[in-house]
């Protein structure tokens, strides 16, 4: 693994715990699913968070774990606002159906 400065970068191990478990905690649910993939950004269902992988033999530079846990926080907030909230789910199906893709991007911004 490569080496670099303290406080340039986290070890990429542990940040992998670190993520999936505060994903769990501030989520409020120990049974939330988190998922790794390689795609950039995040998304969840309420059930699933899938957030972006990173490679594990090198150092992660620090700036991109903060953009990961901002990701992660994002989600989060998706769950705890959103998707326990049925109405609030039921009327944003309901502006955005039939706007396809551009529908999901203004029920996101909505959102935050």
């Amino acid at each position: 693994m490569s080496r670099a400065k303290i406080g340039t970068a986290v070890d990429p191990n542990l940040f992998e715990h670190e993520l999936i478990e505060t994903t769990k905690i501030f989520g409020r649910d120990s049974d939330l699913q988190v998922v790794l993939r390689p795609e950039m950004g995040g998304s969840t269902n309420g059930k699933v968070v899938v957030l972006q992988n990173w490679r594990r033999d090198e150092a992660l530079p620090l700036a991109k774990a903060v953009m990961l846990r901002m990701v992660k926080l994002h989600e989060v907030g998706h769950i705890l606002f959103t998707h326990d909230n049925i109405k609030k789910v039921a009327s944003y199906q309901k502006l955005i159906k039939g706007w396809g893709d551009y529908g999901h991007m203004v029920w996101n911004g909505i959102e935050d």
